[in-house]
């Protein structure tokens, strides 16, 4: 019987010193949706504290290019459909997009799914437009073969 006590004891404690805590728990992520006529990618990008700026197993994806119209996050590490980073004040995504539909291109996001103590900002640089993310839900992009727009997140001052 005391084996017994002894060995639940030591599985409770296990199971509880392996969920994940508090702070691993702790972050934001949020997708965005790309569309020129009938192709459409969605990818996801966020903050997580046990992640890095590196690629992680555990949190990226690499993308798999293929179709109409191929959208990535772009960085030194690679190409990715899925980008978490790790916490920090000033964070950059740089959002490629090829298409070939001939289409306009309509970047979406949810602003309700953007973290409150941050302050989101889409750039096109070539068209020197800037959008806050918390309050719009698109942006519309003319058909140029390739492009890119960078989505900054800083801490809110």
């Amino acid at each position: 019987m005391k084996k017994i006590t002894i060995l639940l004891f030591l599985t409770s404690f296990l199971t509880v010193a392996t969920l994940p805590t508090a702070s691993a728990m702790e972050g934001w992520e949020a997708s965005i949706k790309v569309t020129s006529g009938q192709a459409a990618s969605t990818l996801a990008f966020g903050q997580r504290p046990d992640a890095t700026d590196l690629a992680d197993g555990l949190y990226d994806l690499p993308a798999m290019l293929s179709g109409d119209i191929q959208v990535y996050f772009s960085n030194e590490e690679g190409s990715f459909w899925r980008d978490i980073r790790g916490p920090g004040s000033h964070q950059e995504w740089r959002l490629v997009m090829v298409s070939q539909t001939g289409e306009p291109v309509t970047v979406s996001w949810n602003p309700s799914d953007l973290p409150g103590n941050k302050n989101l900002t889409l750039r096109d640089v070539t068209e020197g437009i800037e959008i806050d993310m918390k309050a719009a839900e698109y942006y519309i992009h003319e058909n140029i073969f390739e492009s890119s727009l960078l989505i900054e997140v800083k801490d809110n001052r």
